[in-house]
C-alpha cells in the first residue's frame, strides 16, 4: 500500500490522468506510464522495488516497452550503455563468490548486442570477455568438500593430467566458470533491461593479473 500511496501521490502533483483506475492498478496510456516511472525512479533510485505491474505491465511480456523507458530515462542509447560499463566496473577485479567457487575476475571488455528486433528475446544483450586471478581463485566441491585451485586445474587440464579428478568432472568445472561470471553479472544489470548472453574467460598467474587492473571511473565512459 506504500508504494500505491506514493503512485497516487505523483499523480495528484500534476500528472494528467484519464484512464487511471487504482482499484485494479492498471494505467492505460503510455506516457502517463513513463512519467510514474520517471518521478519514481528520481525519488526513489533506478535500482528501487519494481512497480510495472502497478502500471499494467508484464516484466517479461512487455520487455521491449519498458526497455524503452529505461534508456529514455537515462539518456538514449549510448548513455545507457555507459551506465552499464559503470555498474560492471571494467577494468576492476571483484570476487564472485558463489555455487562453491571464489573467483578474482577482472572484466576486460563488453560487446553490447543491439537489435531491437531481437529484444523479445533478449532485450539488450551483451557479452563480456576478462581474466581469472589463477593464484586465488578456487572451487570447492559439494559432495567431497575438497577445494581445488583453478590455476592449478587449469593446468591439469591443458596437460590431461586430472589430479585425481575424472576428465569428465574436470571438463565440467570448467564449463560451469562460465555460468558462474555470467549469473553474476546479470543479477547486477536485469533490472536494467539487460542481459549477459556469455562470458568469456581465461585463466592467468596472479602476478600477470595485477599488471592488466586498469581502474576506471564513471568518467572514463
Amino acid at each position: 500500500m506504500k508504494t500505491l500511496r506514493l503512485l497516487q501521490n505523483m499523480v495528484y502533483e500534476g500528472i494528467k490522468l484519464q484512464h487511471l483506475n487504482f482499484d485494479n492498478y492498471i494505467l492505460s496510456k503510455s506516457e502517463v506510464k513513463r512519467d510514474i516511472l520517471f518521478k519514481y525512479w528520481n525519488d526513489k533510485g533506478q535500482d528501487a522495488k519494481p512497480i510495472y505491474h502497478y502500471l499494467g505491465l508484464d516484466k517479461d511480456k512487455d520487455s521491449i516497452e519498458i526497455l524503452k523507458y529505461i534508456i529514455e530515462y537515462n539518456g538514449g542509447l549510448q548513455k545507457y550503455h555507459s551506465k552499464i560499463k559503470s555498474l560492471l566496473l571494467t577494468g576492476e577485479p571483484v570476487i564472485i563468490d558463489t555455487g562453491g567457487y571464489t573467483i578474482e575476475y577482472l572484466l576486460t571488455e563488453i560487446k553490447f548486442l543491439d537489435s531491437f528486433e531481437d529484444a523479445r528475446i533478449n532485450p539488450v544483450g551483451y557479452d563480456i570477455d576478462g581474466l581469472i586471478n589463477g593464484d586465488t581463485s578456487s572451487v570447492t566441491l559439494f559432495i567431497t568438500g575438497e577445494e581445488y585451485n583453478l590455476g592449478e586445474l587449469q593446468t591439469a587440464h591443458n596437460n590431461s593430467h586430472f589430479i585425481g579428478m575424472e576428465e569428465h568432472d574436470v571438463e565440467e568445472l570448467m564449463y560451469e566458470i562460465g555460468d558462474v561470471i555470467r549469473l553474476y553479472y546479470d543479477d547486477i544489470t536485469e533490472m536494467y533491461g539487460a542481459v549477459n548472453d556469455s562470458a568469456d574467460w581465461n585463466i592467468i598467474d596472479g602476478t600477470t593479473f595485477k599488471g592488466k587492473n586498469i581502474p576506471k571511473t564513471k568518467g572514463d565512459f
